[in-house]
């Protein structure tokens, strides 16, 4: 288990498990996430230098393609990227989202950013009832709403978030399918 403070970063299997879902929603065996990863970082060089951050913070549930398709949509992979709306760093939290997740260290570091973007991914997958959406949307679909609109996917169907879920889907499955 991946633990940071009290939190445990497995959670999310088991969230994503009593709702039905199989950790295979976010992708297969080690041999193909490697393969995938590499995909993601050949793809997006900006990534690269964080592959072993992306490897390190893969859980059960979010695989380390997947971590990088998420940075690499959120800031084309730089830490320092501030969003016109305020959101900073290589997954883009939101100072208010950064306190309210009891993250710790500077949001503007790759590592401290990645790390709670995790604990944060789970967070939405505890918060919402999956089995609500199980016939509409996938595990990590509901992630990405939660990620793009706010943890409890209210009013998450606007068309920016549906192209937002649309092109990072887009991309990790193309990364798992030519693993």
């Amino acid at each position: 288990a991946i633990v940071s403070g009290n939190y445990d970063f497995t959670q999310g299997a088991a969230v994503a498990a009593r709702a039905g879902y199989a950790s295979e929603d976010f992708g297969g065996s080690p041999s193909t996430v490697s393969k995938a990863l590499a995909n993601c970082l050949k793809k997006r060089p900006n990534c690269k230098k964080y592959a072993s951050l992306f490897s390190k913070y893969q859980t059960n549930v979010f695989n380390a393609a997947f971590l990088c398709e998420q940075a690499a949509h959120e800031s084309n992979c730089n830490p320092s990227a501030v969003s016109t709306a305020g959101a900073g760093g290589l997954v883009q939290f939101m100072p208010g989202t950064w306190k309210d997740q009891h993250c710790t260290g500077d949001r503007f570091d790759p590592e401290d950013n990645l790390k709670c973007a995790v604990k944060y991914d789970e967070y939405i997958l505890k918060k919402n009832d999956l089995s609500r959406y199980k016939n509409i949307l996938s595990s990590y679909e509901i992630v990405l709403c939660g990620y793009n609109c706010g943890p409890s996917c209210k009013n998450c169907f606007n068309s920016q978030t549906k192209a937002y879920v649309k092109n990072i889907k887009s991309d990790y499955s193309e990364d798992m399918r030519t693993a």
